[in-house]
């Protein structure tokens, strides 16, 4: 049975399967952006390109204008959510098709990017039921945080029933509270972004079954990150500085950050499920692996 590969073999195979086929990797990565951001990107330019015209500065009194912009803004930015939520989940599939077509080295082209088109009924219930447990299990997460941290400012203020002796608290005790709630945020934003991960691998288990339903998806992602939920956030974690290059470079640097993230993601899955499944590989269609 082939072993788990650690990070540096991971991302190693990843850039590897991208050779000569950066062009295309990251062609395919942009028409998903604009696809799927691309409202949500012209609102931001919009708003910035208002912020530093000048005449928007001298119409700051125009209660009329300002609203026009900030409206036109908002539209577009709902347009961008309605966009994400309809094909979102079919552009998920296809950019997953894309790279592990790369990564197996099966031809992979632009147009896997709109194969789940083909299935676009499951794709958007897949993504829609992964968004509503995902959104459950941060409220289960983030609501006795919300709690703790009130209580936390309550006993912090309580000491200072009026305003005058509010203002004279100690720089330290408010300092402190506050970075206790940050500190609990922090590790809760952790926790979650682990525990979602177990749908992490539902659009590839579609992509290598087409008749699995999409609970079936959903449940053998489940099923195959037992245990792996930690490998793939360090994987995920590993790329810190390369976010962090890319902002600096306003962004830029995702461009070939985005291909390199998916093509290693997709030589995770490929890994684990070699890992997981029946020795004989043609038993991945087989009544065996749907039963996982």
């Amino acid at each position: 049975m082939m072993e788990y590969k650690n990070i540096a073999q991971l991302k190693s195979e990843g850039l590897q399967s991208l050779k000569g086929k950066w062009g295309i990797a990251i062609l395919v990565c942009l028409i998903a952006g604009i696809i799927t951001g691309g409202f949500s990107i012209s609102a931001r330019i919009s708003t910035v390109s208002d912020i530093f015209n000048e005449g928007f500065f001298s119409n700051l009194n125009n209660i009329e204008s300002l609203a026009e912009e900030t409206v036109g803004s908002t539209i577009l930015l709902r347009l961008s959510t309605l966009v994400n939520l309809l094909i979102g989940g079919s552009i998920s599939y296809g950019l997953n098709r894309f790279f592990l077509n790369l990564t197996r080295n099966e031809n992979p082209q632009v147009e896997n990017l709109f194969s789940g088109f083909k299935y676009f009924g499951k794709n958007f219930l897949i993504q829609l039921i992964i968004g509503i447990f995902s959104a459950l299990w941060a409220l289960l997460v983030y609501i006795p945080v919300i709690i703790i941290s009130v209580i936390i400012l309550v006993v912090s203020f309580s000491s200072y029933p009026n305003l005058t002796e509010l203002e004279q608290l100690p720089w330290t005790i408010g300092a402190g509270a506050i970075g206790l709630i940050v500190v609990l945020v922090i590790i809760c934003s952790i926790i979650v972004s682990i525990i979602v991960l177990r749908y992490a691998l539902a659009y590839y288990i579609y992509n290598d079954n087409k008749d699995a339903g999409v609970m079936d998806c959903i449940n053998h992602s489940k099923e195959m990150m037992k245990g792996n939920k930690g490998r793939m956030f360090l994987l995920n974690l590993s790329y810190i500085g390369w976010h962090i290059l890319s902002l600096l470079t306003l962004g830029i640097g995702y461009v070939w950050l985005r291909p390199y993230i998916f093509a290693t993601t997709a030589s995770f899955y490929n890994n684990l499920k070699q890992k997981l499944e029946p020795e004989d590989r043609k038993a991945v269609e087989s009544t065996e692996w749907k039963e996982i």
